[in-house]
């Protein structure tokens, strides 16, 4: 849980009860108290896959609910150790379709796979970065880079 202290407002590890500063923490978790009573430093947090701790080999962190994955853990596993916004698989969400359950996405979690097909061909609007389908009408098509947009995103629709 989190506390108040001379030095400011503080989170417990629920596992170790070593107390951080928030702004010490590498994640903004004030603003997030549905994650405070539960919360595990990174020297207890364990990957949800395996339930190993990060000590031989370091969690990636989810930006949304702060769950700990060895990226070799993950389905698929994850080439690279990711250095920018990393949502783990129970709060990942195609950025293009919207599913939250698919059976498989892309390396960055970024898609789910049809969608990633269609985002690797260039089949998205430039505009939302929204994929399109084959027969999917109200898209006009931009005479100077080729790319298909959306009418209602160009202000056509």
């Amino acid at each position: 849980g989190a506390s108040s202290s001379v030095d400011g407002a503080m989170l417990h590890c629920s596992s170790c009860r070593k107390r951080f500063h928030f702004g010490c923490l590498d994640k903004s978790l004030e603003t997030q108290p549905h994650l405070w009573e539960k919360w595990r430093c990174i020297d207890c947090k364990l990957c949800q896959t395996c339930h190993q701790d990060g000590t031989k080999v370091r969690l990636a962190l989810c930006d949304v609910c702060d769950r700990g994955y060895h990226i070799s853990c993950l389905t698929p596993p994850l080439k690279n150790f990711p250095f920018r916004a990393f949502k783990c698989p129970e709060c990942v969400r195609c950025s293009s379709c919207g599913t939250t359950d698919a059976p498989a996405w892309t390396r960055d979690y970024e898609h789910c796979v049809p969608c990633g097909k269609l985002f690797k061909e260039r089949k998205y609007c430039p505009i939302c970065l929204v994929v399109y389908g084959r027969f999917e009408a109200g898209m006009v098509q931009c005479d100077k880079c080729n790319f298909w947009v959306h009418g209602r995103c160009d202000a056509l629709g």
